[in-house]
Order: structure tokens, then C-alpha cells, then sequence
């Protein structure tokens, strides 16, 4: 393996044929390597990692950007889609609340009668005592 590290010119085909021979390509297996780099920067930044906030910085500046213009930029370039969405949620819940009321209400109605056949259940009872026992 060293032999293909130091200076040997053929080394890129020779670990192109090693790729083929497994079934990969060189193209595959730079971009999962990519993939799993920006995954990992990613994670870390969303944990607030200071080196990786600071890695997401210094890309951004070298592309001419910062964080705000990849956050907030584009929600504002799309916020009449967002209102949008937001009315939907908020139509959808009401309904919700609106379905919860009723099926309170009716639970209550049915309830009611419920409780009376209960209570009048409970008056029908007589506490009997024992005969055994004494109080003193």
C-alpha cells in the first residue's frame, strides 16, 4: 500500500482498478466521503461546535456570504408561502378545537343521565353492620 502513497505516478489508476474490482468508482466513493463530511459539519454545527461554526463561516466568506443571507434570505423569498402554510395549521387546529368541543359537549350530555342512573344506583345501598363487632 505505501508503495502507491509515495510518488508513484501509476498510482491512480492502480486504485482505480482496486475500485472497479469491488464494484466502485472513484467518482462514488469522493462524493460519500463529501456526503458524510457535510453530515458531520452539519451535526456539529447544529450542536454549536465552535470549530465547526467557525469551519460553516470561513466556506461561507470564501463564497461571498454569511449566515444570514443562507437563513433568513431565502424564508424571506418565500414568505408568502409561508403565511400560507401558517393559515393552514391555524385553520386546521381550529377545526380541531372545534371537533374536540363538540365531542366534549356530547360526552357531557350523554354523562349526565349517566351519573343520575349511577347516584340513584348508590342510594338504593344500606350500610348493614356487623354484628360482631362492638364500639367503645
Amino acid at each position: 500500500m505505501r508503495k502507491y502513497i509515495d510518488g508513484d505516478e501509476g498510482v491512480v489508476p492502480k486504485i482505480n482498478e482496486i475500485l472497479e474490482r469491488c464494484g466502485l468508482n472513484e467518482l462514488l466513493v469522493i462524493k460519500s466521503v463529501h456526503e458524510d463530511k457535510v453530515k458531520t459539519l452539519a451535526r456539529s454545527y447544529a450542536v454549536r461546535d465552535y470549530d465547526a461554526i467557525k469551519e460553516v463561516d470561513e466556506l461561507l466568506a470564501a463564497e461571498g456570504l454569511n449566515v444570514h443571507e443562507v437563513t433568513v434570505k431565502p424564508m424571506m423569498e418565500r414568505i408568502e408561502e409561508l403565511q400560507r402554510i401558517d393559515h393552514l395549521v391555524a385553520s386546521a387546529e381550529s377545526r380541531r378545537n372545534t371537533a374536540l368541543h363538540e365531542i366534549d359537549r356530547k360526552w357531557s350530555r350523554l354523562g349526565a343521565p349517566l351519573r343520575r342512573s349511577i347516584e340513584a344506583q348508590d342510594a338504593e345501598f344500606e350500610v348493614i353492620q356487623s354484628e360482631g363487632k362492638t364500639s367503645t
